[in-house]
């Protein structure tokens, strides 16, 4: 896959990675492992074969966390002003 194909599939990894996180927590260290450890593996083999920088892992991880935390903030404000109940396990 070209360089920016692989990037992409590394924030993908962290978003599904952090998606898990966010809906089962601890209940289920095994999701946690399932989807954290590609996503890390990715990255260091990117790192080892010299195809991405250090910043270049990074960002990728970083980007890919944000957008799901970035969903769940929306998904909230916009059921918080419909009087649905809220994604949020507060």
């Amino acid at each position: 896959l070209p360089i920016e194909k692989k990037r992409m599939l590394q924030m993908f990894q962290f978003t599904v990675w952090q998606k898990s996180y966010k809906e089962y927590g601890f209940k289920t260290p095994l999701a946690g492992i399932a989807t954290f450890l590609p996503a890390v593996v990715t990255g260091f083999t990117r790192q080892l074969n010299n195809r991405h920088w250090l910043s270049d892992v990074l960002a990728g991880a970083i980007i890919g966390i944000m957008m799901v935390e970035l969903a769940y903030f929306l998904t909230d404000r916009l059921l918080m002003k419909t009087g649905a109940q809220t994604c949020s396990k507060s």
